[in-house]
């Protein structure tokens, strides 16, 4: 077993080299990376969370490479994976240990920066990281870890101190970029720059990249976003990923260990269930008697799910907050790879599970009233409607919904996501939805 000195020397190569490997430290880099180091020049503790195998750890090497190109000392960057069974000591340890190799106290400066991955796995770890930002240190600690682990273990205890981001598979728009040419990159931010969700009109030379967004959104559709699965030719080898490092991990470890689960099978029958009722209104009572479940474990493991970002849910558009929580809500697995690998869906809800992962940051829901709008957003005092149509005939019954949204709610314009078809019909913007999520 490595002492503690040399298990630190051997996680932060950097020290030696100067450099970030390159396995580490990938070309791509997510938009989410800028909004992360922007956070480093708060005085606050940064949390990285999410599902697993969603790239937190490269975006911790990012910036680690980032802090270095800018002219951080390499020994003024310390990373650790918390989660290393070499690993045994506690934090005053680790850092009494780093101060060593510094020469000096934390106390006294210059800035340094502390990255722990998995920071679930050291026992109370928001109360250790919250004795060190209260000392006002020149220390800035970046964690990250699953969001069920942080949430059940004491994030809200850190309450004004933190600045979070969750991370979750690479959305459509990401997605996009990672395929694309640096010069259709370009035009691509150049195009979001000027899309907004309330305005009408669609950005000009949007038709010079929405041939490769249709393709792309195929490829999209059913290798997901989790980074391993959609490299990953095989969709046999694909499925198996899936399984082995996500459902088999999060339902049948973390979440049993967080939660104490004693049914991991029916928690995973669960998230099969609702994964072939993605884009469904979600009827508890039904899902009991399907599965042979009470109400309030039912209730329980959903809440689970939807903390580990495995399904997201969608409340009903009411004119009362008491309406609304009284209704059942949408549900949505997120990840497309998943109901490819999974479920039978049609490609219509399939792309409305993509477009609900792409609204995650907005607060959303659907609307309801003999005829349905998917998503009915509220920005800036403005109504939003979103539809999805995944198909390339539109009829004048796909808009039933927003006339009847704007009886009871109006709104000056709405957006109608569709295969192929470009256009405008009153209120309503016709887009391709691959081109309309490339965007937003």
């Amino acid at each position: 077993m490595l002492d503690l000195a040399s298990l630190l020397s051997f996680h932060n190569p950097w020290w030696l080299t100067g450099a970030v490997p390159e396995a580490l430290n990938p070309p791509f880099q997510r938009p989410v990376l800028a909004r992360l180091l922007s956070y480093l020049e708060q005085d606050k503790l940064v949390l990285v969370k999410g599902p697993r195998r969603t790239g937190k750890t490269t975006l911790l090497f990012q910036m680690i490479a980032e802090l270095l190109q800018r002219g951080v000392e390499p020994q003024r960057l310390l990373y650790l994976p918390l989660d290393d069974p070499d690993l045994e000591a506690g934090l005053s340890a680790i850092l009494f240990e780093f101060e060593k190799l510094l020469g000096r106290e934390l106390s006294s400066g210059p800035h340094v920066y502390c990255f722990f991955d998995e920071v679930q796995y050291f026992e109370n770890w928001s109360s250790h990281l919250k004795k060190y930002v209260d000392k006002k240190w020149p220390v800035t600690f970046v964690a990250s870890g699953s969001s069920a682990s942080l949430i059940r273990h004491g994030a809200e205890s850190l309450a004004g101190r933190t600045l979070e981001e969750v991370v979750l598979p690479f959305a459509f728009s990401e997605f996009a970029l990672f395929y694309f040419s640096a010069e259709e990159r370009a035009l691509l931010e150049r195009l979001r720059s000027s899309f907004q969700l309330t305005q009408a009109e669609f950005p000009r030379q949007s038709a010079v990249i929405a041939r490769k967004c249709a393709i792309l959104f195929e490829r999209y559709l059913k290798c997901g976003g989790f980074p391993e699965a959609f490299l990953q030719e095989d969709p046999r080898l694909r499925k198996k990923l899936l399984v082995e490092s996500l459902i088999e991990k999060v339902i049948y470890r973390d979440l049993v260990s967080r939660y104490g689960v004693k049914r991991p099978d029916m928690l995973e029958k669960l998230f099969l269930y609702l994964a072939n009722h993605s884009s469904d209104i979600l009827n508890i009572t039904s899902v009991s008697n399907s599965l042979k479940l009470s109400r309030d474990v039912v209730q329980s493991y959903i809440t689970y799910l939807s903390e580990s970002y495995l399904v997201m849910l969608t409340p009903r558009f009411a004119s009362s907050a008491e309406k609304r929580i009284r209704a059942n809500p949408k549900v949505h697995v997120p990840d497309p790879g998943f109901l490819e690998a999974f479920t039978n869906l049609p490609a219509g809800k399939r792309v409305e599970s993509v477009v609900a992962r792409h609204l995650f940051s907005q607060p959303r829901a659907y609307y309801r009233n003999r005829h349905e709008v998917d998503f009915v957003l509220q920005i800036g005092g403005r109504t939003v409607p979103i539809e999805v149509k995944f198909r390339e005939n539109i009829r004048n019954a796909d808009l039933a919904g927003f006339h009847a949204l704007n009886r009871a709610s109006p709104f000056e314009h709405g957006w109608l996501l569709t295969k192929t078809e470009l256009g405008r019909q009153g209120e309503v913007t016709l887009v391709p939805a691959s081109l309309f999520l490339a965007l937003i």
